[in-house]
């Protein structure tokens, strides 16, 4: 019955590769298949394994798919590495279904037909590490490996790679620290689970030259690449002529990520392995196993004030993702976003439309097909720029004839705005749904203080500032009398009156008073302590003079 249900398993599996294989054929208009695809320094540990049968499974079915898989110890969480004369993105999408179906593979099979598959797949699929590298076309490749692409290292479990050999170097833009070079570059990372020291070592066989350089603590996995790798971020360097090179994180942070990038310096074929050997932290290794969503950045953008709404973007990272269902990030406004296999981190999302409220929000991803493979991270939401009013102008006039003029502007947020502003503390008629012209003027007839009271946009309250004091002063009185007769050859006084700061007439004297002889009109300004001015003029007539007539006597 068992080997009924297995069958009906290959079956299925059969079906499912040959519809992945014909999608990933589909408008491709060459191929390389006379050539072996070249993994150099690439360990996939997303194939990793809760046991070292389900491990052998694997590369038997892989085996039956014609890509090769090769491992160098029989430690079920190292990994494994695959090579095979198919493009890359098939290997990948036939490797990922076979990889989600081996626990259902595995549970067909008793413990007694376990133990003899491993003892026959032993000799079938064992491999000398020395040797190893002579396999994957002495390592050379063309295509530079990249940060983004950095592989997942965890434990004390014992890594190994080829070197690759006449590789690009390790992309521009990082601070590469004591690396004078850094050829033939191969990057992974690692999440701290336990606090803790952790030393790494890593060796070359044959004995060649290799170097490494050590980044950290970042917030995702890869997120740092590359401009991130700055000198701060430096945790350990190493540019010995050794063969074995010694990585030492002194201080790890918990549940942070550590990129590390090892190089072939000496251009060689060769295998390297690399492991923990030392220190009482240690890293997380169920991202390495099982499905683990690793990160989700977070950009916020500004409010908009029309809309008075944001968003908020970013990438997902995750490791193990499943094959079928769909990934969701959403957050608990109710913002949503879908995405369906097959799932490749990172992944971009962006949730649009969010209402602008300046509080703390949480934001969540997690796969359909696998519920526990989640993760919630925070953020805080902008809140809409509030207007902000001030008042300001005021003085003092001469009189109450002309008004003084007091301003008003408003600024932030978004037109029409409504506010309320008081004289005196008395609160007058509010101004509502004010669009501009600004400032907006107050033309005050009535002395005393100016302020506002408040001031609102269509969507939020605001900040009101600034007073204005406003004063009407008194004029001078001045009364320089009636028209003023004199006779030819006299003189007549004019008196503008005292009290006044200051006294110009017309004929340019300034002072309380002056003297005339002749006829005309005089005018004069007066002004007060409070600077205010009054006009006033007189005429002053000289009479006809007189004639003396005879008299005469009848």
């Amino acid at each position: 019955m068992k080997n009924i249900y297995k069958l009906q398993q290959k079956f299925l599996l059969v079906i499912i590769l040959f519809l992945f294989s014909s999608i990933s054929l589909i408008g491709q208009s060459s191929s390389t298949g006379n050539q072996y695809i070249d993994y150099p320094g690439e360990l996939f540990q997303k194939y990793s394994f809760k046991s070292l049968f389900e491990k052998y499974l694997f590369l038997e079915y892989l085996g039956d798919e014609r890509i090769n898989c090769s491992f160098v110890d029989e430690n079920p969480t190292t990994g494994v590495r695959l090579y095979s004369k198919v493009e890359r993105e098939e290997v990948l999408t036939k490797a990922d279904s076979i990889f989600q179906l081996i626990p259902e593979l595995a549970a067909t099979y008793s413990v007694e037909s376990q133990k003899e598959f491993i003892t026959k797949a032993k000799t079938l699929f064992g491999v000398n590490p020395k040797t190893l590298y002579k396999g994957l076309t002495d390592g050379e490749t063309e295509s530079q490996a990249l940060c983004e692409d950095a592989g997942v290292f965890c434990g004390s479990n014992q890594y190994s790679f080829a070197g690759s050999v006449n590789a690009p170097a390790a992309q521009p833009g990082a601070a590469y620290g004591c690396l004078g070079n850094q050829p033939n570059p191969t990057w992974y990372f690692m999440q701290i689970g336990n606090p803790g020291p952790i030393t790494i070592q890593m060796s070359s066989s044959p004995s060649y030259d290799i170097d490494f350089i050590c980044w950290g603590p970042f917030d995702s996995p890869t997120g740092a690449c590359v401009a991130g790798l700055t000198a701060s971020t430096i945790i350990d360097c190493g540019y010995s002529t050794a063969s074995t090179e010694i990585c030492n994180i002194p201080s790890p942070v918990p549940g942070k990520f550590y990129i590390l990038l090892i190089t072939n310096y000496q251009n060689k074929p060769c295998e390297i392995t690399f492991s923990q050997t030392a220190g009482t932290g240690s890293t997380n290794c169920n991202i390495v196993i099982n499905c683990a969503l690793l990160s989700i950045s977070r950009t916020v953008s500004a409010c908009n004030p029309a809309s008075n709404t944001y968003s908020v973007s970013g990438n997902m990272e995750f490791t193990n993702p499943p094959n079928n269902g769909v990934l969701t990030i959403s957050n608990d406004l109710g913002a949503s976003q879908t995405f369906t296999p097959p799932f490749n981190s990172p992944q971009n999302y962006s949730l649009n439309g969010l209402t602008c409220d300046g509080l703390a929000h949480t934001i969540t991803a997690v796969f359909s097909s696998k519920p526990a493979c989640t993760l919630t991270q925070t953020y805080t939401a902008p809140i809409q720029t509030s207007p902000t009013a001030i008042i300001s102008g005021g003085g003092n006039a001469c009189g109450t004839a002309a008004p003084v003029p007091v301003y008003v502007n408003i600024t932030g947020s978004v037109a029409p705005y409504t506010f309320n502003y008081a004289i005196n503390s008395i609160a007058q008629p509010t101004v509502t749904n004010y669009s501009g012209p600004f400032p907006y003027v107050i033309n005050a007839t009535q002395a005393g203080t100016y302020t506002l009271l408040n001031v609102t946009s269509p969507v939020i309250a605001g900040s009101v500032s600034g007073s204005a004091t406003v004063a009407f002063l008194p004029l001078p009185v001045i009364d320089l009398g009636p028209t003023i007769y004199i006779c030819p050859g006299t003189s007549a006084t004019i008196d503008a009156g005292a009290g006044f700061n200051k006294y110009q007439w017309s004929t340019g004297a300034s002072t309380q008073t002056i003297t005339v002889t002749t006829a005309g009109t005089y005018s004069i300004t007066v002004t007060n302590v409070e600077g205010c001015t009054t006009d006033d003029s007189v005429e002053v007539i000289i009479r006809d003079p007189v004639t003396a007539v005879p008299i005469r006597h009848f």
